[in-house]
């Protein structure tokens, strides 16, 4: 019973010194980051805008990037632990000596989580993505998760192609008006011209995870004892880093470049739509 005791007593120690060491991811690692992702998305944006003069009506226009960023840190702690009682050696009449002991094991486990969040908002004009792309060069440095194309010029390709197509073209785009009980007997009169854009806002959402882990269960035996682990790992440790990226390219009101104040409400629901906490990773 005594060393039944004892075993448990390891095992538990061990796991609850685990669990008491539970800490918030330090920021350090976070704004570089954070930095890399924001030159990346300013150089994409810019190498991803389409000609001035083939889109005239984008010429004013302000991209919208919300960028969200969340670690997960998971650490765990599963000591196994066995105490080995050395008995006499049994001689056995037409077998041989047989080598006795008794063995009681124990076990215990810990689990910790942290989670921090970071949000960042900042918006660019496409004058200035347009000088940045003709002025400065944008060089990528290797890190991880920021190797692969964020995908901002297909998007924009893939959003203007109903204008590429004559679908969507400038004209008399008013609003909608309710016209219950109004009664038309004749053919209506053709719209007026106008210069008003054929696209409103166009917006892409992307996300990628960035996952890091490691685990360690050495194992050793001593006289009386064995451990930690026979099966399993006796420690671990992740990080995942989920980070969600939102741009929404808009005219902003009064058609000026140098405004955060977008024109539509429309705009502002579709920001609330697609500007969303992402789930966590598992």
């Amino acid at each position: 019973m005594r060393v039944c005791r004892l075993a448990l007593l390891v095992a538990v120690g061990s796991a609850l010194m685990a669990g008491g060491c539970v800490t918030i991811p330090s920021l350090e690692g976070n704004r570089i980051a954070i930095s890399d992702v924001v030159e990346r998305v300013k150089c994409d944006l810019a190498d991803a805008l389409p000609d001035p003069y083939k889109y005239p009506w984008m010429a004013n226009w302000v991209a919208k990037v919300d960028l969200t960023l969340i670690i997960n840190e998971q650490a765990g702690l599963t000591p196994t632990v066995s105490f080995v009682d050395l008995r006499h050696t049994a001689a056995v009449p037409g077998v041989g000596n047989v080598l006795q002991n008794f063995i009681v094991g124990a076990s215990a486990g810990a689990t910790t989580t942290a989670v921090r969040t970071d949000s960042l908002s900042f918006s660019l004009s496409l004058v200035e993505l347009r000088y940045k792309r003709q002025e400065e060069r944008c060089v990528f440095y290797a890190g991880v998760g920021l190797d692969g194309d964020l995908g901002l010029k297909e998007w924009i390709t893939s959003a203007l192609e109903p204008v590429d197509r004559g679908v969507l073209a400038v004209g008399y785009h008013p609003r909608l008006m309710a016209t219950r009980g109004v009664k038309t007997t004749k053919r209506p009169p053709a719209p007026p011209p106008g210069n008003d854009p054929p696209l409103d806002s166009i917006s892409h959402q992307a996300q990628f995870v960035v996952a890091l882990s490691g685990s360690v269960s050495p194992s050793f035996t001593l006289v009386k004892f064995r451990g930690p682990a026979q099966s399993g790992n006796l420690a671990s440790v992740s990080r995942v880093r989920t980070h969600t990226l939102a741009v929404v390219m808009a005219s902003p009101r009064g058609n000026k470049a140098n405004t955060n104040d977008f024109a539509t409400e429309s705009f502002k629901l579709q920001l609330q739509q697609l500007i969303q906490t992402p789930r966590q990773v598992q």
